[in-house]
């Protein structure tokens, strides 16, 4: 799990037991920010990957973060070699054209 790809941090605010704190609603731009980037950095120095994002609906879904997640889907959208899957999707279509095999000197 990448948590600064998981909108829970940076929104919601969190005590633990511990009197650790997550602070919270922090500014959509910055959330939108740190994707964007990440999404830049996975275009033009890794070239190719899968970007999973997780937003919880109770989390991204007000009105000011929607906007930012607009943005952000309009941004990513730009680009004519981008898809929004599915993850479940993705692995099955990942798990179609790969061909098991174990590592050398594995199995009887």
């Amino acid at each position: 799990m990448a948590w600064h790809l998981d909108d829970f941090p940076y929104f919601e605010y969190v005590r633990n037991a511990q009197g650790g704190v997550l602070p919270g609603n922090a500014s959509p731009e910055r959330l939108e920010f740190i994707w964007t980037e990440e999404f830049a950095y996975l275009r033009e120095d890794v070239g190719a990957g899968l970007m999973t994002l997780t937003m919880h609906p109770q989390v991204i879904g007000r009105g000011h973060r929607i906007r930012a997640l607009d943005r952000m889907i309009r941004h990513f959208k730009s680009y004519s070699d981008v898809r929004f899957v599915r993850l479940q999707d993705y692995a099955a279509a990942w798990t179609q054209h790969r061909t098991p095999s174990l590592p050398k000197g594995a199995g009887g």
